[in-house]
């Protein structure tokens, strides 16, 4: 592996990472032009990122670098395989004896440094198990995808606020690409909930199936908790200011406020389906309000984004500015890794079951 020209961008301080079991503080990011992989003519070059960390070790490859070779890693015969530029199947080798001392020293417990000056005292990492992980990966809907990639903050016209997010490991090519088709598009994201124009009602609509010869029953009225009185009067006044409701007076009360986590979302599911009709499956993955926009060759993924962007101008839908993330290389979906290899399990889930300790007795058979 070799580099001939390298691309220094701003060093930040930007969190903690693990080398062997010590820490290492994180002072920015490099991008190195012309990483070759293998020998002439059985080789093949690629920008790749690589973080700058305060510790003395060789370069590191991660999953997203060498997903961008398109390797293969195979752990048991100590070799990576990739594809060339021409087509042509390479094998680099690894040196057995050195691959199995650095395994023998990755296995030392070795004490933490946090690298801070006049630290007298010295703490031993433990393997421990945590009792309030959640292995169910259903339990992650609720937050929508969450990326793996380091995010930067991008402008999308004159106002500082209306803002998105973007990969902080884009090359500059790709970095400007991506921003200049957002920019175009800044019209599609929504700053508040009232600047939303709503979907046609004749495109699809959800009634309430209600027998107008019916007359409404009261109910007795129950009172509620200060919290949830001042959650009621902030949700109301923000959906009068968008337009989505309007008083009605009526001589005698009717209804409680019931309150939900999350509305059923099967009206909008339906929606979805059939406005993308023609590119889910293909290059976007919907469940309710969470789209993932997956793209096969990085320079088709700016061509992606205007097919989807044209059936939201269409319908006039609009996107939540804060929870957008674009050109990432691979993040968390409905409990999941989605990475360049495909849909993976979540490392968070299999860790906490690979750390499970046996039951020792009857009743923790039971449960």
């Amino acid at each position: 592996m070799s580099h001939q020209q390298t691309i220094l961008s701003n060093a930040s301080i930007l969190r903690d990472w693990s080398v062997s079991g010590e820490r290492a503080s994180i002072l920015g990011s490099i991008w190195l032009r012309r990483i070759i992989l293998g020998d002439h003519p059985l080789s093949k070059t690629k920008d790749i990122p690589f973080l700058i960390v305060d510790y003395c070790v060789n370069a590191i490859f991660d999953r997203p670098s060498l997903n961008a070779f398109g390797a293969i890693v195979s752990t048991v015969h100590l070799c990576v395989k990739f594809q060339t530029h021409d087509n042509q199947i390479a094998t680099v080798h690894s040196d057995k004896i050195k691959t199995h001392k650095c395994y023998n020293e990755s296995l030392k417990t070795r004490p933490i440094s946090n690298h801070m000056p006049n630290t007298q005292t010295k703490s031993f990492e433990v393997n421990n198990i945590s009792d309030d992980v959640d292995l169910d990966p259903r339990e992650d809907l609720r937050d929508g995808p969450s990326p793996i990639d380091e995010l930067e903050q991008v402008t999308l016209n004159d106002n500082s606020k209306h803002f998105t997010y973007i990969s902080y490991f884009l090359p500059t090519g790709a970095k400007h690409h991506i921003v200049s088709i957002l920019q175009r598009n800044a019209d599609l994201f929504t700053w508040t909930s009232a600047y939303m124009p709503g979907i046609d009602l004749n495109f699809i609509s959800h009634k309430l199936q209600l027998d107008p010869n019916v007359r409404p029953i009261a109910q007795k009225k129950r009172n509620m908790g200060e919290e949830k009185k001042l959650t009621c009067l902030e949700q109301t006044q923000k959906f009068l200011n968008a337009g989505f409701i309007r008083e009605l007076r009526f001589t005698t009360w009717l209804s409680n406020v019931v309150m939900v986590r999350k509305p059923s979302g099967a009206t909008y599911q339906r929606l979805m389906d059939k406005i993308f009709s023609k590119q889910m499956g293909k290059n976007l993955e919907v469940y309710v309000d969470d789209m993932v926009v997956k793209t096969t060759h990085n320079q088709d993924h700016g061509a992606d984004l205007e097919e989807i962007f044209g059936p939201i101008k269409k319908h006039n839908m609009r996107l939540n500015f804060e929870k957008c993330a674009f050109r990432v290389t691979g993040g968390k979906f409905l409990g999941f890794m989605l990475t360049a290899r495909g849909i993976e399990a979540n490392l968070e889930k299999c860790e906490a079951i690979i750390k499970m300790k046996s039951p020792q007795t009857i009743k923790e058979v039971n449960n």
